[in-house]
């Protein structure tokens, strides 16, 4: 969330609005927020919000082993398996 604050930040085209739970906005349009549990939430319009649900993926891949400087090879492999399965 520190590196999402800090991309708003430094972008002049997004501003912040909001009292108690400020949120980004572009042309007037608030697309994200923080939830009270610290994770980040991204406001569509319904049309869009339906097509982005309706082909949304998400799969959770724990690699215990690996840190910071490892975990990108087994990711990228493992997200490319995922992604391109074949289809039987």
């Amino acid at each position: 969330i520190a590196l999402f604050d800090k991309l708003i930040a430094t972008n002049p085209a997004i501003e912040l609005k909001g009292d108690t739970n400020p949120c980004p906005s572009h042309n007037g349009n608030m697309f994200t927020h923080h939830t009270p549990q610290g994770l980040l939430s991204i406001r569509l319009p319904e049309k869009e919000r339906d097509i982005f649900i309706k082909n949304i993926r998400i799969f959770f891949d724990y690699l215990p082993k690996e840190d910071h400087a490892t975990v990108a090879h087994p990711a990228v492999f493992n997200a490319f398996r995922l992604l391109y399965a074949d289809k039987k």
